[in-house]
């Protein structure tokens, strides 16, 4: 939806048929995506469609303009990046209405406010880098309940990781708070332990993957349910204290963050 990174019943529908569509024509098929996949590059979605044997890529986003919605739709070469063809639709909004589809999650405007207030203030590091990705890879993520997926990370350095997921219902659950990744990991590919499936409350989600050179400063959590949540507060301040670490005198210290967008739904 729009520049958000987040889904809605539309597009899950809408990529589907368009699965469907290409099934029927002889030139194009769609592939199936691989589950042994090690991104190469930080360009994660690229690195993915080729290792699952695919040569072109489609991708697009849809905006809401008054009544109307605008879809806006590219086919480019994975190995080039040359675009093939684009298409540009607009409908009537009424339409999805009609049809009982969403084009945007329930909880969108609570879930922007916590992506703004985790954009505010990012942490950018020469020194430093982490990227963060799920089976599925890092872009337009969509999961249907009772769906599995893994979460991998990399750094460039040493470092000590912390991974915060924020709920659709706006309770944000501290995954790992120190997981460290010692000299032999870096720069490789770490699954981060466990497996998380898709379960209630559906909507769209982040998981943001917090890095530092030195040990962050603890937060206050409540358990629940065998989670650790973080004490309720406005988003600026959760994302403030998230990224508070110690200063540790003539210690060079660097910090760095990804995020991801994941929206999910029931079935």
């Amino acid at each position: 939806y729009q520049d958000t990174k987040m889904s809605s019943t539309f597009a899950r529908y809408f990529r589907a048929a368009l699965e469907t569509e290409f099934g029927q024509i002889d030139k194009w098929s769609a592939v199936n995506q691989t589950r042994d996949f090690k991104p190469r590059s930080m360009q994660i979605t690229r690195d993915l469609a080729k290792a699952s044997g695919a040569e072109w890529l489609l991708s697009g986003t849809y905006w809401e303009q008054e009544e109307k919605i605008k879809l806006l739709a590219n086919l480019r070469n994975i190995n080039t990046g040359k675009p093939l063809a684009g298409a540009e639709v607009v409908f009537d909004k009424e339409l999805l209405k009609s049809a009982n589809f969403d084009f945007k999650p329930q909880n969108f405007k609570s879930a922007l406010i916590e992506q703004q207030a985790f954009a505010e203030g990012e942490f950018v590091s020469g020194q430093l880098q982490v990227e963060v990705w799920s089976r599925k890879g890092n872009e337009n993520l969509l999961l249907t309940e009772g769906e599995t997926t893994n979460v991998f990370v990399r750094v460039n350095r040493e470092a000590h990781i912390r991974l915060l997921y924020i709920l659709a219902d706006g309770r944000r659950t501290l995954l790992y708070d120190d997981y460290y990744i010692d000299k032999s990991k870096v720069n490789r590919v770490v699954e981060v332990p466990g497996e998380f499936i898709c379960a209630p409350p559906f909507g769209a989600e982040m998981l943001i993957c917090l890095a530092s050179t030195v040990p962050f400063i603890k937060v206050e959590t409540v358990e629940e349910g065998g989670y650790l949540f973080i004490k309720e507060g406005p988003p600026e301040v959760v994302a403030r204290n998230l990224r508070g670490f110690k200063i540790i005198k003539e210690k060079e210290s660097h910090q760095a963050e990804a995020k991801i967008v994941i929206t999910t739904m029931k079935k």
